[in-house]
């Protein structure tokens, strides 16, 4: 119980996505809410250097490239967000701390995800099992929900920190 009222008191608004609902046909506010918790999220993700800016990289297109926009010059721990989307996964700049990968661009996630192995690059997806394939946080649809799963061993290699409240939220593969 102490846990679950430091997370609400550190950050209502993760909390609150995370139990929103959406229905299959409203894929904007689902992305809205994906959005918001990539946003979230990185509230409890250190990097192995202290970065002045985080670049949030999105492959693949639909509503989620417009919803992550509202995230673009916001902060996070007192680092600039940028959001930018390549028009592929082969032109993929060397500044991107995140990497957003859509569901639809599914025939690339592996290869890419093997390129960043071990980066301190923060991989996140919707696609179905990315976790367990090397990616770092999946998202995923449960009860009418967003939830998400953290792949530890991954985001180890990668030198990231994810904080144990977050780890608390999250369903963990290895």
């Amino acid at each position: 119980m102490q846990v679950a009222y430091r997370i609400i008191k550190a950050c209502p608004v993760l909390v609150l996505l995370i139990s929103a609902t959406s229905t299959p046909a409203d894929t904007t506010a689902e992305a809205t809410i994906k959005a918001a918790i990539v946003y979230n999220v990185t509230k409890f993700i250190s990097w192995p250097t202290r970065l002045p800016n985080l670049t949030l990289c999105t492959l693949g297109s639909g509503s989620f490239n417009q919803a992550i926009q509202a995230v673009a010059g916001k902060t996070s721990r007192g680092r600039l967000i940028k959001v930018i989307a390549p028009p592929n996964h082969a032109a993929l700049p060397n500044t991107c701390t995140i990497v957003y990968i859509h569901n639809a661009y599914r025939d690339v996630t592996q290869p890419l995800l093997d390129r960043l192995k071990g980066k301190p690059i923060l991989t996140i997806s919707d696609k179905k099992d990315f976790a367990l394939q090397g990616g770092i946080l999946e998202l995923f649809k449960s009860n009418d929900r967003i939830r998400f799963t953290i792949n530890r061993k991954s985001a180890d290699h990668a030198g990231l920190v994810i904080s144990s409240q977050l780890l608390n939220l999250a369903k963990i593969v290895h």
